[in-house]
Formats: C-alpha cells, sequence, structure tokens
C-alpha cells in the first residue's frame, strides 16, 4: 500500500471533516450567520436557487440577519421560503429587504439543536466507518495480489486506525464546541 493512498484516505476524512463543519455551522445560536439562511432554496423564475445566488446577505449585531434582495418581484418568494424553512424565523419587510430577528433560544429548541448536531456527528462517523471498510479491502486486495506484504497490511491497518481514533476525537471535540455555544445562547 503506497503513501498515495494513506494519503488519499486522510484528504477524504478531512473533507467529511470538514463537510461537519459547514453543515454545523447553519445550526442557530444566538450569534446571527449568513450561513443559517444562504442555502435556503427559493422557487424562482421556475427553478429553486438558493438564497445567496438572489441576495446579499448580512448580519446586524446583536440578533438581525438582513437579506437584501436584488429583484423587489422575488421578495413574496424569499419571504415564503424562509417562513418554510422551519428556523423559527419571522421576516420583516422593509424596502427592498427583509429583516430576519433571532429570538432567543428555549430550553426546548436548544434540546433539539443538540439532537441535530448528535445525529450530524453520527452521519459523518458512519461517512468515515464506510471509508474506512472500503480501504481495509483494497488493503486486503493488494495482500491476496502479493502487492504488499503481511507486515506492510497490518502497518497500514494500524495507521489506519490511527487516523480514524484522531477524526473521531476532533468531531467530538467540534460537537462539543458547537454545544456550549447552543446552550449559551
Amino acid at each position: 500500500m503506497s503513501e498515495v493512498t494513506i494519503k488519499n484516505f486522510s484528504n477524504q476524512i478531512d473533507k467529511i471533516r470538514d463537510d461537519f463543519k459547514q453543515e454545523i455551522r447553519k445550526l442557530r445560536t444566538s450569534r446571527p450567520s449568513t450561513e443559517l439562511v444562504e442555502d435556503i432554496l427559493v422557487e424562482v423564475y421556475g427553478a429553486k436557487t438558493p438564497l445567496k445566488h438572489l441576495a446579499s446577505i448580512s448580519v446586524s449585531p446583536p440578533n438581525i440577519i438582513i437579506v437584501e434582495i436584488w429583484d423587489r418581484s422575488i421578495l413574496s418568494n424569499i419571504k415564503k421560503s424562509i417562513m418554510e424553512a422551519n428556523l423559527g424565523l419571522n421576516p420583516v419587510e422593509d424596502g427592498n429587504s427583509l429583516k430576519l430577528y433571532l429570538p432567543s433560544l428555549s430550553q426546548e429548541r436548544k434540546k433539539e439543536l443538540i439532537n441535530v448536531l448528535s445525529k450530524k456527528k453520527e452521519e459523518a462517523r458512519i461517512k468515515i466507518r464506510q471509508l474506512r471498510d472500503d480501504f481495509l479491502k483494497m488493503v486486503k486486495k493488494d495482500f491476496e495480489n502479493n502487492e504488499i506484504s503481511e507486515d506492510e497490511m497490518f502497518s497500514f491497518k494500524k495507521e489506519l486506525q490511527k487516523k480514524i481514533e484522531e477524526i473521531n476525537q476532533e468531531l467530538e471535540n467540534i460537537e462539543e464546541q458547537k454545544i456550549k455555544e447552543i446552550e449559551n445562547s
């Protein structure tokens, strides 16, 4: 098993971690974030388009997200999509823009967000396990085809397990940090 393959495995688990981080940024805390709404799909001109392609989105501290719409004719579509996104936000029209006031999170909503966070972490862990299984099959095949020795196979498996443990710990740390953000909001 070559270093290229080990590097490939590392790159793929790094991508899974980065995707997990990106996903949980969308989970709402007390701090407003454009990521909360930028990927909401809006039905316009016969197609579903992400909000970030239809408006500029900014944050006005302490708890307002401002959506400045480029085409006033689609304002009602955007407003409807935001409400249907089930984020607990009620858009308020202000000329060519919408203001989204983030209310304080209830204890019940915080628990829901933590559950969603746990599910997303578990999804990432499942992807990592599937990736590990695929790579272990490749290693076994290489061993059976006499492309690598038994020592190399065990060495690779050991290195693979070490990387899995590191990424799982990293996912745990990311989850703990996000839980603190949610609980303190």
